[in-house]
C-alpha cells in the first residue's frame, strides 16, 4: 500500500476512539495518520502516538469537516488518499454459505481488504472508491457496485482530484456526496466494494462534526447540494429518532445511477461548475 496515505481527521474524541481501538493488529500504527486541531495536538500525540503512523496538526485557520478533508487531499504525498472517519469498524462477507458480514479482527484480513479495493481501483483507473456501508451490504452478492452512496472511508486519486479542480468544500457536511456527484458527472464511476464493508455505532455521536450536522448546517448542506446538482438531487424531510437530537431534518435522495447515465451527455460536463 505504498501508493496510499490514510488520513483520519479527528476532533473531540480523544478518549472515545473507535477506529484506532478496533483497527486489527498493528494496522493503525503502520498506516493511519491522525489529523488534529492545534489545541488537541499535544494531548493527542502523547495519548495516541503509539497507535498511529503519525499525527498532523491543521493550520489554525482550517476548521470544519469539508475544509479539513480538502486539506488532507492537498497535502497527500501519494497517488491515493483515504479520508477515514474516527468511529468506524470494518467487516467482511464470508466466502460461502451465510452472507452475513462478520467483524475483521486480524491485521492480515484488514490489509487484504485494502489490497482488494486498491487493486480494482488501479485496474479500472478509478478516481474515487470506498468500502460499502455495513447497513444492507450483505444484500449485494457482487464484490463491487458502481455509482451508489458512499462515505466514512472514501479513497480518492488525489492528483486527479486536484487536476480536475473539484470543489471539496462547498457543501459542508454533505461534501462527500457533492464530490462524488461532481466526479460522476465528469464520467468517473464511483467504485464501491461490497466484499468488505464498514460501519459506525451511530450517526451524530458526540464529537467529530456533530455540530455541523445540527439542523441548520444539515439544511444548508442539503440546499447547496440541490443547487449544484438539481437534476439528480431531491430534497426530502426525514424523521431522526436518535441522532443529532432527534426531530425532523432536511435530507436528500440522490439518483446516482441516473447521474452517471446522464454524464454521457456532453452538456453535463460543461455545466458542472456553474
Amino acid at each position: 500500500m505504498k501508493d496510499l496515505t490514510i488520513y483520519m481527521p479527528t476532533y473531540r474524541r480523544m478518549h472515545a476512539q473507535i477506529t484506532l481501538r478496533r483497527s486489527a493488529g498493528e494496522f493503525s500504527k503502520e498506516h493511519i495518520v491522525a489529523v488534529v486541531r492545534p489545541e488537541e495536538y499535544e494531548e493527542y500525540k502523547s495519548t495516541w502516538s503509539h497507535r498511529v503512523k503519525g499525527v498532523e496538526v491543521l493550520a489554525s485557520n482550517i476548521s470544519g469537516v469539508a475544509a479539513t478533508k480538502a486539506e488532507c487531499v492537498r497535502m497527500c504525498p501519494t497517488r491515493f488518499v483515504q479520508l477515514l472517519d474516527d468511529d468506524i469498524t470494518f467487516r467482511q462477507r464470508p466466502l460461502s454459505g451465510d452472507w452475513h458480514c462478520k467483524p475483521i479482527d486480524k491485521q492480515e484480513e484488514l490489509e487484504e481488504s485494502y489490497r482488494f479495493l486498491l487493486n480494482q481501483m488501479r485496474k479500472e483507473n478509478s478516481v474515487h472508491g470506498c468500502f460499502a456501508h455495513e447497513e444492507g451490504s450483505n444484500h449485494y452478492l457482487n464484490d463491487f457496485h458502481y455509482n451508489t452512496r458512499y462515505s466514512r472511508a472514501q479513497i480518492y486519486d488525489a492528483p486527479k482530484i486536484l487536476e480536475l479542480g473539484i470543489d471539496m468544500e462547498r457543501c459542508g457536511c454533505m461534501h462527500d456526496m457533492d464530490i462524488s456527484l461532481q466526479l460522476i458527472r465528469l464520467g468517473f464511476q464511483a467504485l464501491v466494494c461490497y466484499k468488505y464493508s464498514q460501519g459506525q455505532p451511530a450517526s451524530g455521536s458526540k464529537g467529530g462534526c456533530e455540530e455541523e450536522r445540527q439542523s441548520d448546517g444539515q439544511r444548508q448542506a442539503a440546499l447547496n447540494l440541490k443547487k449544484f446538482h438539481p437534476e439528480w438531487v431531491k430534497l426530502k424531510e426525514k424523521e431522526t429518532k436518535k441522532s443529532w437530537g432527534g426531530g425532523k431534518r432536511l435530507d436528500v435522495v440522490v439518483a446516482w445511477a441516473k447521474c452517471y447515465k446522464d454524464s454521457k451527455q456532453p452538456k453535463q460536463q460543461k455545466e458542472l461548475f456553474i
